[in-house]
């Protein structure tokens, strides 16, 4: 096991650290140290991206009430029971329609 050492000067009064070769990621940050961050791959891009148009070209082939529950629950971030008292219906009802648009837009994607 590695350990970190420390060195003492007694004519400067001071003490410096010499971290091991196995050195704590935390104590890293703490000096202020930037590590590269994970970032996707272009082509993972490029396919989010081109599964965000096929849905989106989905989506504006259903009708203009189930586009309007998509908006609210998924863009707009109303909760199921929210938009069922702005209907008039119960939150059940607004679920199975949401289901039901769900596996329209996935056959209609072919997922």
């Amino acid at each position: 096991m590695k350990v970190d050492q420390y060195r003492v000067d007694s004519k400067k009064g001071s003490v410096t650290y010499i971290p091991s070769r196995e050195d704590s990621y935390d104590r890293l940050l703490e000096e202020g140290n930037q590590f590269q961050t994970v970032s996707e791959s272009v082509e993972d891009i490029a396919v989010r991206n081109i599964s965000i148009q096929t849905m989106m070209n989905c989506v504006a082939l259903v009708t203009m009430e189930e586009q309007d529950l998509i908006l609210e629950l998924f863009f707009s971030g109303r909760t199921e029971r929210a938009y069922a008292e702005q209907l008039g219906i119960s939150q059940k009802a607004v679920n199975k329609q949401k289901q039901k648009i769900l596996r329209k837009l996935k056959k209609m994607m072919k997922i």
